[in-house]
């Protein structure tokens, strides 16, 4: 199905190329003259914000990308001159525009000329094709329903909000001791089943919605004399008289009671009244409550601030009832919580810290400097006792650094100590041999070289070790001029003879696995 479809349209694009020669639909309308763009625009139904003809030309590009196989035969159909093809499409939408849809199918219902009209108006911005008489019916019952509500709501004075509940504004009668007052109050009823009361007449619904309304207001007195009560009673441990009257005076209509905001000072007198070390603060439609602590980091005190967090209509309703919130118990809870987080974030800091140091004997002092160095600045500023992970990898960087040349001198220690407890096994061969070795010692000039040289002259092999490479030189020269075979060894040079039976070399450059005589 969908490759004959789109065979189909590939059809009608070769069409329409063929038709502007050889461009494409995109590039084509833009050639086309005013009339034949507003002609195309009225056959399509096309509602446009203005009639120029940049517009209709981005409009009919619209439609011919997005609309489908229909609209594009149409425009061919147009373009081409089909006249089956077009009168199809009129037989199609039944000869009508799309007022004329409309009329033709409320004809077949009863209407006024004021329903009419309101119906029109409905189906203003939709398509013709899309119009149904079913569409037609079920909007017209819906709006001959709106107006019977709206005549319900104008008789009664009330609204139903989008849950269908009733709601209306009553001036109720505040007895306070020291005064009366009226107030203006929202009303809400429960949720009425509207579709139902369409089946009766106006008088029983009238009369039934009255009687709701008179109940809600009777249930809204009842509950402000509840409300007012207890200021007989026995004095508001937090409010006044002249307090508690202001207050309701100036509730908006939509709350509740028990919930009537009150002034900040009063929030913030009775909040001190736990605690003067507390401070109040207001954020959005919230109250936070904040108190100065001290964290003692390695004998360091550090000063932070802990707070909760309320609901402004909760703390409003928990004043009215005369009782605060646990507001101490609530910030030592918090209290916990946070240094319980901190203490295990200092905890793995450490951790790290002497996984990073492995090997080294650093003092407990020295972890405590790095870690009390960058946390302690951090703490004050922020006034909050948290470790973030940023500040972590801070510390554990530049700890990194401060033990990277410890951890260096350490290795570069122990392995010059593992080189000299096992320096005689790096030398095997000379181990085995059982060798007689001569300590000629003596000042400058006294002929300790020359006598080494000539004792080495005279074995078949030998071994001329020298600590410089001038020295070596010297050796393989007099060596050689003794007629002595002799190769030059050393860091800079190598000179080799493959008949030596002697080598002159510098110290560094020695064999070990080679045996000589001397």
């Amino acid at each position: 199905m969908a490759k004959k479809k789109r065979k189909y349209l590939i059809k009608l694009n070769n069409k329409i190329r063929n038709y502007f020669g050889g461009l494409p639909f995109d590039e084509g309308v833009a050639t086309l003259d005013v009339t034949k763009l507003t002609e195309l625009v009225m056959l399509l139904g096309l509602e446009l914000g203005d009639a120029s003809k940049e517009e209709m030309v981005r409009a009919l590009r619209r439609v011919w990308s997005e609309e489908g196989a229909k609209a594009r035969e149409l425009i061919v159909a147009y373009l081409t001159g089909n006249a089956k093809a077009l009168r199809a499409h009129e037989a199609n939408s039944a000869g009508f525009d799309k007022v004329e849809k409309i009329v033709s199918l409320l004809s077949e219902l009863p209407h006024t000329r004021e329903e009419e009209e309101m119906i029109l108006e409905r189906f203003l911005d939709v398509k013709a094709e899309k119009i149904t008489a079913e569409k037609i019916q079920n909007t017209l019952h819906y709006l001959r329903m709106k107006r019977r509500i709206s005549s319900w709501e104008r008789e009664l004075e009330l609204h139903f909000n989008t849950l269908a509940e009733p709601e209306f504004t009553h001036p109720f009668l505040f007895d306070m001791p020291e005064e009366q007052f009226h107030k203006l109050l929202l009303c809400v009823g429960d949720p009425v089943d509207l579709d139902a009361l369409q089946k009766e007449d106006d008088e029983t619904v009238i009369e039934a919605l009255r009687t709701q309304k008179a109940q809600i207001i009777a249930e809204k007195e009842a509950q402000i004399k509840e409300f007012i009560a207890p200021f007989y009673e026995k004095t508001h441990p937090f409010l006044t008289h002249e307090e508690a009257t202001r207050a309701l005076k100036r509730m908006p209509i939509d709350a509740a009671l028990e919930q009537a905001p009150l002034p900040l000072e009063i929030v913030e007198r009775c909040v001190r009244s736990i605690s003067e070390k507390y401070t109040l603060y207001e954020s959005g439609d919230h109250f936070i409550v904040e108190k100065e602590r001290h964290y003692t980091l390695f004998e360091t005190p550090l000063p932070y601030r802990i707070s909760v967090s309320y609901e402004k209509r909760f703390v409003y309703a928990r004043i009215w009832q005369g009782k605060l919130p646990d507001i101490k118990a609530e910030l030592n809870e918090h209290n916990d919580e946070v240094i319980t987080r901190f203490e295990t974030a200092l905890s793995d800091l450490r951790e790290q810290m002497e996984t990073l140091a492995e090997g080294l004997s650093l003092e407990a002092g020295v972890f405590e400097e790095f870690i009390l160095r960058f946390v302690e600045p951090q703490v004050r500023s922020n006034s909050s006792l948290r470790l973030k992970e940023k500040l972590k990898r801070r510390i554990l960087y530049h700890f990194g650094e401060y033990v990277k040349p410890l951890l260096e001198q350490k290795k570069r220690e122990a392995l010059l100590a593992q080189t000299i407890r096992d320096f005689k096994q790096l030398f095997p061969l000379a181990r085995s041999l059982h060798r007689k070795i001569v300590f000629h010692v003596g000042p400058t000039n006294s002929g300790k070289t020359y006598a080494a040289l000539q004792r080495l002259k005279s074995v078949e092999s030998g071994y001329y070790l020298a600590p410089l490479r001038l020295l070596a030189l010297e050796g393989y020269e007099k060596l050689r001029d003794e007629g002595v075979n002799c190769s030059l060894i050393t860091g800079e040079e190598e000179i080799i003879d493959e008949e030596s039976t002697h080598i002159s070399s510098t110290i560094e450059m020695m064999n070990p696995s080679i045996e000589v005589e001397c």
